[in-house]
């Protein structure tokens, strides 16, 4: 029987009720009659069901309390006794996302699943730790997730040990983080000047008495939102929610309203500092940002006008303001930074390698072309180009690596936290189609220069904000904080030092003690025999067309096209590795023959969801000698310009030209301000790629191309950039004329078969077209070597990477692996390098070709974080687990084999199989060999595993007075750019 608004189910009162077209769902809005919680479901027939709870969560100071609570109601409550709920879910649930989110100003968990019986049992312990956490009755869980005092004898020195601590110190590394607190903190004189994750140097002063107060005001059902999506019985999730949790509550009246602060800061001046190493050099490192509070979040017309805006003035090739910064050379890359998560939507202009005195030019040539365009009009075909990328995006919602329901939720609950009376209807977030339209409308009536004016030239409440680079700041830090942590130990009375000795005993205890077998039994859990025995096999059809290979992979994309065109670059040499890399970021944003590379951007945004070029290298499932190398062209269009899309495609590849001596140094700054970012934010992956470079020659391919030597030698270039300018011209049409022939491409698509005919139709030409070069095999072989480095940065943590390829070593591949993965990443590691070591995280990377590499994120620790790598063979030894216990292994296993791919994923996935031989019957063994797994099949991976780390291979990426402290551990110790 069909409920109508009114209705009354288990307490939840039917409050609204429609289709909304743009998420192809029924909406129905509930509110708990006793509390006044909000539940809003997106009634549909997709599997992949959602769950998403969200509270308002306003900070008060930079202690990252929030964000503290965020972890730590994870770590046990009344119904789920155990240490570590979240893990267990990890451990042994079929889900497809798991997570929880911390906001400037509102709390997020969210999680999703397709097997309906798991998706019960994950609500119920996602709702018993929101409700009833287990923070209150052990504080040694504050101590953990937040921040303690370590000390462990009396006479040790005293230090700050916390996961959050450790995580926060990590993030504040990045210089883009950074300046986004300085932001916030100039425009903001309320929440938002807070940062919500917590600041290393404040976090110590929350309180445990503080913590448990934040808690119990802010987590109620009063101030709650919970979202449900997908094909569910909302009836039975109701019921569930209302008899297990929502009746024990009610009504709250004291739950905080977010409200607009006006002001007038009439152009707020400020400055802040960031570390670079001390051997680093500190001119063209300076970022500076001009920004400005927007209307606010709740006006979904302005926040698309704006967020067009930013790619129409700054993050297009064409942008007139990007271009005439670069033009100018007063900087390495501009982008625009759009933030509508918060109440007071936030927009800034952000120069990057830059100096200090250029601000004065940089703020007149931003205000110039403000008053420029709003006054003289934009070019209409840069607005029609920004305007059908924010629309094919929007129409596209899941294919960023968060599935649609996911992103829905994320942005009705963040709508939900503004809607302070019934004139807000937190669906209207969903609702693009009207706001598109009136963008269209607006190409034609000037509305974006009007906006322009408006919102930017006009607006008064604006900022400037300026970071500047300082040499050894993070020495000096970690003496300042060194010198305090003395002064608080000199400080203690004997008693007091006993105290946190015996504080520290009790968590090392609770840490160290095994949940008990009944306390591991509340976790509820599927049966192997819930799992689907078969491997999900993706069906691949092979075409010839000419000489050309096209893999065809059939799906319902709604009528979008994804192609991947891959060449075949394995005849280039190691020394054009550099070029490749470089040809990757060029194509597509240079001129070409019949276009100039601000024409041809707008060609592409118009007529294309995107064109990316990458250079990927894919080991053989069966042979590890065996490297497939490629320069992939992925390309993504509606079926309406699929003809348009191919001939950008044929004019990039034909028709490129690369003499433009300003746009390839723009290109080259860009590239160097991506390797710094990378530096600070993603040092495990530079990690885990040099790592495996000396010892793999895919890898290799890979980290000359796209990693620490790619950028090492282009900034060689940028050095010395008259000098090289016509040699690098002459490399990159030399690879042109090599790659681009028929014989070496293969062709990926996914789309539906009515749309393969289009293509088939559509790429003949361009496929006739590519010349007959008859490829040439390399001359050279790569080198590879066992050498252990340490790359000094500015970070305050360390990225550890261990392993080595156990193929090499005579073993071999086989499905316990991937569950011996799932064991270490889930217990071993996470209890030795986060829960015990403080570590953000760490995980184990495992290949069928032989790649085992065990890493560390965010990690305080160097030596420690290898000698816990180095005790894994004792721990696999010993591997002893009850049935039960085996079964989330092998369930943990499994959820992360079954994940749902978005099309252009599945296709991408369905071709790499087809080339690396990772046939079906393959996938079946493997998954068999998972589902079939015993503890002494794990057990008997104790000698491969003791192989790998015995060849004692290992980089570091990490703090450079902590990677010195050790440098005899290293063969090599290199700084960073």
């Amino acid at each position: 029987m069909e409920n109508n608004i009114g209705d009354v189910i288990d307490g939840f009162k039917i409050s609204n009720k429609e289709f909304v077209q743009e998420a192809d769902s029924n909406a129905i809005i509930y509110t708990h009659e006793k509390t006044k919680a909000s539940v809003i479901y997106l009634q549909n027939e997709d599997k992949d069901k959602v769950f998403n709870i969200g509270f308002k969560t306003p900070p008060y100071d930079d202690s990252g309390v929030a964000h503290i609570i965020e972890h730590s109601v994870f770590c046990g409550s009344d119904k789920f006794p155990v240490k570590e709920p979240f893990l267990e879910i990890m451990k042994g649930s079929l889900n497809t996302f798991l997570n929880a989110m911390t906001y400037k100003d509102k709390t997020m968990y969210p999680f999703s699943s397709q097997n309906e019986e798991d998706y019960m049992n994950i609500l119920d312990i996602y709702l018993d730790a929101v409700f009833n956490p287990s923070i209150d009755k052990t504080k040694e869980i504050f101590m953990q997730e937040g921040w303690h005092y370590e000390l462990i004898e009396k006479n040790d020195n005293l230090s700050i040990n916390g996961v959050v601590y450790n995580e926060m110190k990590g993030s504040l590394s990045s210089p883009t983080t950074l300046l986004n607190n300085e932001i916030y903190k100039a425009l903001f004189d309320n929440l938002y000047k807070y940062v919500s994750g917590g600041d290393p140097k404040c976090i110590p002063n929350l309180t445990y008495e503080k913590f448990l107060e934040f808690y119990n005001k802010y987590y109620h059902p009063s101030n709650c939102c919970i979202y449900v999506y997908g094909n569910c019985n909302i009836n039975v999730i109701l019921k569930f929610i209302n008899n297990k949790y929502l009746s024990n509550y009610t009504f709250k009246q004291d739950i905080p309203i977010y409200k607009p602060e006006i002001k007038n800061l009439k152009n707020k001046y400020i400055s802040a500092p960031y570390t670079i190493d001390e051997h680093d050099l500190e001119e063209n490192k300076t970022f500076i940002a001009k920004s400005y509070v927007i209307s606010t979040s709740l006006d979904d017309e302005v926040s698309l006008a704006i967020r067009i805006l930013s790619d129409i003035l700054i993050n297009s090739d064409a942008a007139p303001i990007k271009r005439a910064l670069l033009k100018e050379h007063l900087c390495g890359n501009v982008f625009g930074m759009y933030d509508n998560t918060v109440l007071q939507p936030v927009f800034s202009i952000v120069v990057e390698n830059t100096n200090k005195d250029n601000l004065e030019r940089i703020e007149k040539i931003i205000n110039d072309n403000l008053i420029n365009l709003a006054s003289n009009g934009i070019n209409k075909k840069l607005i029609e180009a920004c305007i059908n990328t924010a629309e094919f995006s929007l129409r596209e919602i899941g294919a960023s690596g968060i599935s649609k329901g996911l992103m829905l939720g994320i942005n009705i609950i963040t709508r939900w936290a503004y809607c302070n009376d019934d004139t807000n209807n937190p669906l209207d977030v969903l609702r693009y189609e009207k706001n598109i339209k009136t963008m269209k409308n607006w190409l034609e009536n000037d509305g974006f220069e009007k906006s322009i004016k408006k919102y930017l030239f006009e607006n008064e409440y604006t900022a400037t904000i300026t970071l500047y680079p300082e040499k050894g700041l993070s020495k000096k830090s970690e003496d300042e904080f060194n010198l305090k942590m003395l002064n608080i130990k000199n400080n203690l009375t004997d008693k007091e030092v006993l105290k946190i000795i015996n504080e520290n005993k009790a968590l090392n205890l609770r840490q160290d003690t095994p949940d008990t077998e009944q306390q591991l039994n509340t976790i509820p859990l599927l049966k192997l025999k819930d799992i689907n025995k078969k491997a999900t096999i993706l069906n691949i059809e092979e075409i010839s067309i000419d000489n050309t290979t096209l893999l065809f992979h059939e799906a319902h994309t709604g009528g979008i096209v994804y192609m991947n065109l891959m060449f075949d670059t394995s005849m280039l040499d190691d020394d054009k590795l550099t070029y490749l890399g470089l040809l990757c970021h060029t194509l597509g944003s240079v001129e070409t023959k019949n276009y100039t590379f601000e024409a041809l951007s707008n060609e592409i945004l118009i007529n294309t969801g995107g064109i990316s070029v990458n250079a990927n290298a894919y080991a053989d499932t069966q042979d590890t000698d065996k490297t497939y190398k490629y320069i992939e062209i992925s390309v993504k269009a509606v079926k309406g310009k699929l003809n348009s899309a191919i001939d950008l495609v044929k004019e990039i590849l034909l028709n490129t030209k690369f003499d433009d001596k300003q746009r390839l140094l723009e290109i080259i700054k860009n590239i160097i301000s991506i390797s710094q970012a990378m530096i600070t934010s993603s040092g495990h992956q530079l990690a885990v790629t040099r790592l495996l470079s000396h010892i793999s020659t895919g890898m290799i391919y890979r980290e000359k191309s796209n990693s620490f030597t790619f950028f090492k030698n282009i900034k060689n270039i940028l050095d010395n950039f008259d000098k090289k300018a016509e040699e690098t011209y002459k490399e990159l049409e030399n690879l042109i004329n090599i790659l681009f022939c028929k014989e070496n491409l293969t062709i990926g698509l996914t789309c539906n078969k009515d749309e393969k005919q289009l293509f088939l139709s559509a790429s003949s030409d361009f496929i006739y077209s590519l010349p007959n070069n008859q490829p040439k095999n390399s001359k050279n072989q790569f080198t590879l070597n066992n050498t252990t480095e340490g790359f000094l940065t500015p970070s305050s943590v360390q990225y550890v990477a261990l392993g080595y390829n156990f193929k090499k070593l005579n073993f071999t591949y086989d499905g316990s692996l991937e569950v011996l993965k799932t064991i270490l990443s889930t217990d071993y590691l996470w209890n030795n390098i986060r829960i015990k070591g403080g570590a953000y995280g760490a995980m184990v990377i495992l290949s069928p070709s032989g790649n085992l590499v065990f890493v560390s994120y965010r990690d305080p620790n160097l030596q420690n974080t290898l000698d816990v790598y180095k005790n894994i063979g004792k721990y696999i030894e010993k591997f002893e687990v009850n049935d039960r216990e085996m079964t989330k292994f092998i369930l943990g296993t499994v959820q992360v084999l079954d994940q749902p791919l978005f099309p252009q994923q599945a296709m991408r996935t369905a071709v790499v199989n087809y080339i690396t031989h990772n046939t079906p019957e393959f996938a079946q063994k493997i998954r068999t060999e998972i589902l079939t797994v015993t503890c002494e099949d794990i057990r008997n991976k104790f000698k491969l595993i003791s192989s790998v780390i015995d060849e004692n291979l290992f980089v570091v990426f990490g703090n450079s007075e902590k990677i010195k402290e050790n440098k005899k551990l290293f063969d090599k110790i290199i700084t960073v750019l």
